[in-house]
């Protein structure tokens, strides 16, 4: 396990690298976020600059200009490139449980999202073990929002018990996963800055964890001076990214007029207006959204070509698969602290089962900060599902396709997912197992006493089959 001195340092050097090229960063986002930018560029470029306040070296904007290989757009290559290794490093190596059954439960539902999700988003999911709510509900109501919350916030009052409750909260956690703790973030469907104490609370998570959490918010415009203390706490405390979800152009102005480039050095402005070249999280509100404007889709589809991974799932996408099923990051533990919840919660496409784009395997509440640790334990015994029972159903996930090759069984999942599963029997075993699971209505108990005269072997193939992620969860 790394110790805390090791993320410092680490996240030191990915902040002198955005600290040091504050203005190709502001480049990079009005570029991708404003087709009048880029109008207005291709026809003046210098002036273009000056009105926005950009300083690029001036041989540099003509290497621009004539389509040539650019250091302005190198370093934004570098910064692009050092962010994913640096997400990979944390999230993949540091903050990964060091408890063999949450290493289990982790990679088993991982390996279900390479069916259920594709392998790029699966893969290049963050994969957080915690995200805590601080506020019940959301004042910023964004129409694409993937995640539906209601529209007034509750928030979580740090001097009126919140401080308390958050520690234990924390703590427990922190028994519970051990280094997976420092994956945690303190949001899911809520605005950070609707809590009036939010700073404080990142403030606390650091002190107990090590870790400076990240943060997405939607109004850095309403709050200019609070967002400059959160980023210097953030600079101060090492905190990786700070985003910024900017809605449209005339949003996107008004952050970069209100902040130098300099200020916003590490912070990420994310534009999610409509002109910009990003693709919506085709899930909750905004999933709604296109059963009624069925031509949003096809633009949606349309933004994607210029995504890299694109070429390897243009195939696969239609009117009922999207390469952003879900936005989901979680693959862990939900906590609301104003409702009192604990959930166990893992990234799904969106469907009518699961509109919000991810499963819920256990939900338990609590009445008193005493109370948070069993609520804890309960989640964790009742979803956590390591094995499968002789009383658990046993059926295929629906998204895949299976197709038997002698005693082997090949599946399809979306966006060209494709796993052999070897010798898994004779033949005839292997087909009757197949279509038992394909219609899903027995029990494990149920086709063991099926193969009585081979159950031992059939016992494994289900294991088998279980870690490979294709058969379904039971939901608690």
């Amino acid at each position: 396990m790394n110790t805390s001195s090791n993320i410092q340092e680490e996240l030191a050097r990915f902040q002198d690298l955005l600290v040091a090229h504050p203005h190709e960063k502001r480049f990079g986002e009005k570029w991708i976020s404003d087709p009048s930018f880029r109008e207005a560029f291709t026809e003046d470029p210098f002036g273009t600059l000056l009105t926005h306040g950009i300083v690029i070296d001036a041989q540099d904007v003509e290497r621009i200009i004539r389509g040539e290989r650019s250091t302005t757009i190198e370093r934004l290559e570098s910064m692009r490139l050092q962010k994913e290794t640096w997400t990979h490093y944390f999230y993949g190596t540091i903050c990964t449980p060091d408890d063999p059954s949450w290493l289990a439960w982790r990679k088993r539902q991982i390996s279900r999202q390479i069916f259920d999700l594709g392998p790029q988003h699966a893969l290049t999911n963050i994969h957080s073990s915690l995200a805590i709510e601080l506020n019940k509900g959301c004042s910023v109501g964004c129409w694409f929002c993937a995640l539906s919350p209601e529209r007034t916030s509750t928030p979580l009052i740090y001097a009126a018990g919140g401080k308390e409750r958050f520690s234990t909260l924390v703590h427990a956690m922190q028994r519970e996963l051990g280094p997976a703790v420092q994956s945690g973030f303190l949001y899911w469907a809520t605005e950070p800055l609707d809590n009036p104490d939010y700073e404080q609370y990142c403030i606390d998570y650091h002190e107990i964890t090590g870790v400076f959490p990240p943060t997405t918010t939607a109004i850095p415009h309403k709050h200019p001076n609070r967002i400059r203390r959160l980023l210097q706490l953030g600079f101060e405390h090492k905190s990786w990214v700070t985003r910024f979800s900017v809605l449209s152009v005339s949003l996107m102005n008004k952050v970069h007029s209100m902040f130098t480039p300099e200020e916003l050095a590490i912070a990420e402005c994310v534009p999610l207006n409509r002109d910009a070249s990003f693709a919506y999280g085709v899930a909750g509100r905004y999933r709604e959204y296109l059963k009624d404007h069925p031509e949003m889709l096809a633009e949606q589809q349309r933004r994607l070509q210029e995504a890299p991974f694109y070429n390897e799932i243009r195939e696969h996408l239609n009117e009922d698969t999207h390469a952003h099923g879900s936005i989901a990051c979680v693959t862990g533990f939900l906590v609301n602290l104003v409702e009192c919840t604990i959930s166990l919660i893992a990234p799904t496409h969106a469907t009518d089962e699961y509109p919000l784009g991810y499963i819920t395997f256990a939900t338990e509440t609590f009445s008193s900060d005493e109370g948070i640790e069993k609520a804890l334990q309960r989640v964790v015994s009742r979803g956590r599902l390591l094995e499968l029972t002789d009383s658990d159903g046993c059926a295929f996930v629906p998204y895949i396709r299976i197709y038997q090759e002698h005693m082997d069984l090949v599946f399809e999942g979306r966006f060209g997912t494709r796993v052999r599963a070897a010798s898994l029997g004779s033949p005839e075993d292997v087909a009757t197992l197949t279509t038992i699971l394909q219609e899903g209505t027995s029990t494990q108990r149920q086709i063991l006493e099926r193969f009585k005269h081979n159950a031992p072997s059939i016992s494994n193939v289900l294991k088998r089959l279980w870690n490979m992620g294709v058969l379904k969860d039971p939901i608690s």
